[in-house]
C-alpha cells in the first residue's frame, strides 16, 4: 500500500487472544486454503497457562446469575447495587482496572463452590510452532489484556512495552505489530497508548473500529471489521466492504 501497489479484492484476516480453537480448528483451514493471517496474543497470559479475565467472566456467567456478579462489582467499587444494576456485566467489567477485575473474579470463586475452569488457550510451545509457519504473523496484544485507558500511565506503559519485549523474546525476532485489547479509539486506547507503541518500535497497531483504510490512515489506529458467529454471509460481505 505504501509503495503505491493496489490491493483491490484483498483481505487481511486477524485473530485475537490465541485461544485453542485457533490452533485446533482455524489453523488447519487456513493451511488448506493457503490463506495468511495475523494472530495477536498476550504473552503473559499464555506463559502462565491460565485464562484471560473475560474467559473467566464467561465461565462465571455460566454458573452464577448476573445479579450475583453485579453485587460483587458494586462491593468492589464501594457503590450501591442500584447504581450499576442497569448496566450489562461485560460493560461493567470493561469499566474497571485489571486489578479490580481480578479482585471481583477471585472473590466470587472463593465465595462459591465452583469447579476449576478448563484451560482454553494455546501453550507457549504451540505459539512457537505457529511462529515458524509462513502463513502466520504474530503480534502483541498487551501482557494481560487490560482495557488500557482504564490503567495508570505506568501500568499502561508496562503492559505495552513488556508484551512487545516478552513476545520478541519468545519468537526470537522483533515484534512490530500490536492489537489494542477491546480496541475502540477513545474508550480503550488513545494518544498515550499510541505514543508508547511508537517508542516501542511498533509500526502497525490494530483497533476494532470499523472504517476505511488508505494511505492517509493512521498506521497506529488501523480499523478492523469484526465478524460475529451470528452474522449472515451477506452481513459478513457488507462488513468487508469497509476495508
Amino acid at each position: 500500500l505504501y509503495h503505491g501497489e493496489r490491493f483491490n479484492g484483498c483481505c487481511h484476516v486477524c485473530f485475537d487472544d490465541g485461544e485453542r480453537s485457533f490452533y485446533e480448528l482455524v489453523l488447519p483451514v487456513l493451511r488448506s486454503l493457503g490463506v495468511p493471517a495475523t494472530l495477536f496474543v498476550s504473552p503473559g497470559v499464555l506463559a502462565d497457562g491460565g485464562a484471560y479475565w473475560f474467559q473467566e467472566v464467561r465461565f462465571l456467567r455460566r454458573r452464577l446469575d448476573d445479579a450475583t456478579i453485579k453485587q460483587e462489582i458494586a462491593a468492589r467499587l464501594g457503590c450501591p447495587y442500584a447504581q450499576i444494576e442497569p448496566y450489562g456485566v461485560n460493560a461493567l467489567f470493561k469499566s474497571l482496572r485489571l486489578d479490580d477485575i481480578w479482585g471481583v473474579i477471585d472473590q466470587l470463586k472463593a465465595r462459591y463452590p465452583l469447579p476449576a475452569s478448563e484451560p482454553c488457550n494455546m501453550t507457549i510451545d504451540e505459539l512457537a510452532t505457529l511462529s515458524r509457519d509462513p502463513l502466520i504473523a504474530i503480534g502483541a496484544h498487551s501482557m494481560r489484556h487490560p482495557i488500557l485507558l482504564n490503567e495508570t500511565d505506568g501500568d499502561a506503559e508496562w503492559e505495552i512495552r513488556q508484551s512487545v519485549k516478552a513476545l520478541a523474546g519468545l519468537l526470537g525476532r522483533p515484534v512490530t505489530y500490536f492489537a489494542y485489547p477491546n480496541g475502540a479509539r477513545g474508550l480503550d486506547y488513545g494518544p498515550r497508548e499510541q505514543a508508547i507503541l511508537r517508542e516501542s518500535g511498533v509500526t502497525l497497531a490494530f483497533a476494532t473500529d470499523a472504517g476505511y483504510f488508505g494511505r492517509d490512515s493512521d498506521p497506529l489506529g488501523i480499523p478492523r471489521a469484526a465478524l460475529d458467529p451470528a452474522d449472515s454471509p451477506a452481513r459478513m460481505g457488507g462488513k468487508t466492504l469497509l476495508a
